[in-house]
């Protein structure tokens, strides 16, 4: 018996979130997330011939579904950080038009779910639209799009979830839900306003987060659970016994499955199947081994060749894998195959969960057909095939699949004589449980099935191989030591992990370092000075030669930069550009200069020139640095200081509400080239939300009229983070109390009024700060650049939940602030991106104090080289470097980091 040959793709070393084919310029076009190690936020052209990316354009904040005009004219990218679609013409990839997808009621901003072009109308687009952190997620509805107009009719039904779509004609559309288990397929009509709703056929599939695909030479729909659906009448007429990532394509007469078999689970290998589009019997396959990841997007291009991509940073290409010209052998299954196991999972959520939608749940799921011959009581068994017919030496137990005739409810298989738990499907097909200990030592296993009388009889054996084992995958479980001071001298780095021997090599960042085994779980490697002696990540990884092999994940060992420690409680700090110092406000439980606002020279680290205060809290300086304001949270006052003398001016009280609770400056912030002007967000101590005293604009001491409700009066809301626009006209504001909502306020000369109340932008509590570089406002939710004009991302930064950020423009660089969790509860890390491409470009590791940070209050940029934090109850944190005043541009980079989430 032949056993199943391997395929050896061509391995691409390129993160992808999808990939298309363009069939007149032959090339696979790619949408590479931020966090790529290359060619990040870019969409990138491959040639599958010489397995090269060969251009690469700046495509918008975080690509993710591709779609391409039929005629090859345009290929639209969807671009999740910034809720629009981005246009390109080929082949030049020349950015064209960009369209917002805009937002939905409670939700707020959306992403394309899916996205497809009209047949024959390469101007004409149907987006599925989805919301962020919410369960399901295609609660956006459909909308057609013409270049950038959205047609007036959307389909937008509640309970209806478009998770993956097509057209058929360029009147029809056809979609499916994936996320709850009614599983409808739902017929579209389009017409020139817009689309709606025909047909919604219940129960049409069986498997979460499959997508469907049309093909227009047969006129069906075809899922990746195996079913052929009439889209006339919602009626199955077929299946597939095969489930996975798949394709059809009626040029061919073939339908392409990716997935695993059940003994390939637990591995790296991965089967293709190649069926007849019209019989659905199965033709051929093929093994591809040594997967780093699992496949998420799966694709035809050329005349014969497949594509796909995984989770782990590669896109496979294989040139012709089913025919025998190619030099790969390919062996034609027995009557029946195993279905490969659909390995697709929900799409990649960086937000955390925040609300659950209310699904249905309708479980008569549809079963699948299953064509068998009819049933003859004891005859002569014969076994024709197994699947698999072979595994390797000492993989886990397994299912093995005996196809042949004359099967019946009593017959068993027997496994080197020995009967093993055995299932009956039909009397062409049973299965039988392989344990572990039956695949232990390499060599050859029988195989025979047995039915007892009366007639009956064992069939002739077919040979199981049992083929000796590759070299494994190496793994990295932890780095001892995993940190050490920039500076440090040499030193002796354990890699504990598993799969290690002799011939594995330990890489620090890409260079082979000589290492001793201390058996399979340890190896030794000597680091030397030089390679600590700048603050940053250095990446290990453990690779194994081949046969097999592999290299492992990076393991991140930090390089610790040593910041200048003020030991000093603060509640706040700002920076003083014209007289470089800054000021702090000390809470009267410090120990030392309790109750003070003082200055803190950075250039000393010392503390001098202190004023008396009453609970001292957020500061605000004007930005010619003539006026210091102070919020006294004790007499629920501001107090204003002339500066640099630090000496007190003019003081206002802030009032109480309708109870008599005295407000406090919840955020204070000095109007831009007005420095008598402020605007203070008004909160209470003690109650939730805190923010009930709405924003009030004071001239001096003397206050406008008009101030904007907070949450304690009729139409309030929680104004908890506030900042000027580029004149003392605009204001912005963040209100994570009342759920995540980003506002504008108009600036009146009596006061203050709400213009915009955007709903579900933020994903997480933080400030806001305005860029009057850009006029961007950023969010320390850890993610967001918000355009105030729309109140919609223009972009995010992959990074994590509340990280809080300095955005400089002057730099073109944010900085953020995170913990990983590879990193001591002392150590931080300063993640800087290209603000303008949206792409990690650094990384500071950075230590603390022993017992960390315990709450951050700032973080903030100071001088043409500084970053500042405090940490309210404990120390002052100054940090500077060439690092912090290099201006950074991903586009100049060749070699981006990858971001790793805690």
């Amino acid at each position: 018996m032949v056993l199943t040959i391997a395929y050896g793709p061509t391995v691409v070393n390129q993160t992808a979130n999808d990939l298309v084919w363009d069939s007149t310029h032959q090339l696979i076009y790619l949408s590479v997330p931020s966090f790529a190690a290359s060619n990040g936020n870019t969409v990138s052209a491959l040639n599958p011939i010489t397995g090269f990316v060969q251009s690469s354009e700046f495509a918008g904040s975080e690509p993710d579904v591709l779609a391409i005009s039929d005629d090859n004219q345009f290929l639209y990218a969807a671009l999740d950080g910034a809720s629009s679609v981005q246009r390109f013409t080929l082949p030049g990839l020349l950015p064209d038009i960009n369209y917002s997808l805009g937002a939905i009621p409670l939700y707020g901003p959306t992403f394309a779910v899916d996205l497809q072009v009209a047949p024959g109308l390469r101007h004409t687009t149907a987006v599925s639209r989805g919301a962020f952190n919410v369960s399901p997620y295609a609660l956006g509805g459909m909308v057609i799009y013409d270049d950038a107009t959205p047609r007036p009719t959307t389909a937008t039904a509640p309970g209806n979830l478009y998770d993956s779509l097509h057209w058929g004609s360029d009147t029809a559309l056809y979609a499916n839900n994936s996320e709850i288990a009614s599983f409808d397929f739902y017929v579209l009509t389009a017409s020139s306003s817009g689309v709606v709703l025909s047909q919604d056929y219940t129960n049409e599939f069986s498997s979460f987060y499959v997508s469907i695909h049309y093909d227009r030479g047969t006129n069906l729909i075809y899922t990746d659970d195996g079913y052929v659906i009439n889209p006339v009448n919602g009626q199955h007429v077929g299946a597939f016994q095969a489930s996975g990532l798949m394709i059809p394509d009626s040029t061919l007469n073939s339908a392409f499955f990716l997935g695993q078999t059940a003994a390939q689970l637990g591995t790296s290998n991965f089967t293709i199947e190649l069926f007849d589009l019209t019989t659905l019997a199965p033709v051929a396959e093929i093994v591809v081994r040594d997967i780093y990841g699992s496949p998420r997007r799966f694709i035809r291009w050329g005349a014969n060749g497949l594509a796909f991509n995984d989770d782990a940073g590669y896109v496979y290409i294989l040139n012709s894998p089913f025919v025998a010209a190619s030099g790969a052998r390919v062996v034609t299954p027995q009557r029946y195959l195993r279905p490969v196991e659909n390995t697709r999972s929900a799409p990649r959520v960086i937000r955390s969960s925040k609300v659950a939608y209310a699904s249905r749940s309708k479980r008569n799921f549809k079963t699948k057909v299953q064509l068998s011959s009819s049933v003859v009581p004891n005859p002569a068994p014969a076994v024709t095939g197994l699947s698999p017919n072979a595994v390797a030496v000492g993989v886990n137990g397994f299912t093995l699949t005996v196809t042949g005739s004359n099967f019946v409810s009593l017959s068993t298989v027997e496994w080197n004589g020995n009967q093993r738990p055995t299932e009956f499907l039909s009397s062409s097909q049973l299965q039988a449980q392989i344990s572990a200990s039956d695949v232990a030592t390499a060599g050859s296993a029988s195989v025979s099935v047995v039915t007892p009388s009366p007639g009956g009889g064992t069939s002739t054996p077919l040979p199981f191989s049992v083929v000796p084992g590759s070299n494994p995958v190496p793994s990295i479980v932890s780095l001892y030591p995993d940190f050490v001071a920039a500076g440090s001298s040499g030193f002796t780095l354990d890699v504990n992990g598993a799969n290690f021997n002799a011939s594995s090599v330990v890489e620090w960042n890409g260079s082979p370092r000589p290492s001793y085994l201390y058996g399979s779980g340890q190896l030794q490697v000597q680091i030397g000075a030089s390679d600590v002696a700048t603050a940053g990540y250095a990446r290990i990884t453990v690779s194994n030669p081949g046969p097999g092999g592999g290299i492992s994940r990076v393991a991140e060992f930090q390089i610790l930069y040593k910041p200048t420690v003020v030991n000093q409680v603060t509640n706040d700090l700002v920076w003083d550009p014209l007289n470089q110092v800054f000021y702090i406000s000390v809470p009267s439980s410090a120990s030392t200069h309790a109750n003070q606002i003082c200055i803190l020279n950075p250039a000393t680290a010392a503390i001098m020139n202190c004023q008396s205060g009453n609970e001292p809290d957020v500061c605000a300086i004007s930005d010619d640095s003539q006026f210091l304001y102070v919020g006294m949270d004790g007499t629920g006052s501001v107090q204003r200081f002339k500066l640099p003398g630090l000496i007190p001016d003019i003081s206002y009280s802030l009032g109480a509400d309708n109870t008599g609770s005295p407000y406090y400056a919840l955020d204070l912030q000095v109007a831009p080239g007005a420095p008598h002007t402020t605007a203070v967000s008004k909160g209470v101590l003690n109650l939730d939300p805190k923010a009930q005293g709405g924003i009030t604009i004071f001239d001096d001491a003397t206050p406008r009229s008009t101030s904007a409700p907070g949450w304690g009066s009729p139409g309030g809301n929680t104004y908890d983070s506030i900042q000027w626009g580029s004149d003392a006209t605009a204001l912005y504001a963040a209100g994570w109390e009342g759920g995540d909502h980003f506002f504008t306020l108009n600036v009146i000369s009596s006061g203050v009024v709400l213009s915009e109340d955007y709903p579900g932008v933020f994903w997480n509590p933080g400030g806001i700060h305005y860029d009057r570089g850009n006029g961007l406002v950023y969010s320390d939710d850890g993610f967001h650049a918000v355009d105030p004009s729309t109140g919609l991302p223009v972009g995010i930064f992959e990074v994590g939940a509340g990280s809080p950020m300095a955005p400089d423009s002057k730099l073109n660089t944010v900085f953020l602030l995170a913990r990983y969790v590879w990193q001591e509860s002392s150590n931080y890390t300063i993640d800087l991106f290209d603000m303008t491409h949206f792409v990690l470009v650094a990384q500071i590791p950075f230590s603390t104090a022993q017992n960390g940070l315990n709450r951050l209050g700032r973080f903030i940029r100071w001088g043409t080289n500084g970053l500042a934090l405090n940490d309210p109850a404990g120390n002052l944190y100054l940090i500077s470097g060439s690092f912090v005043s290099a201006a950074h541009n991903s586009q100049s980079q060749t070699d981006v980091k990858p971001v790793h989430k805690p």
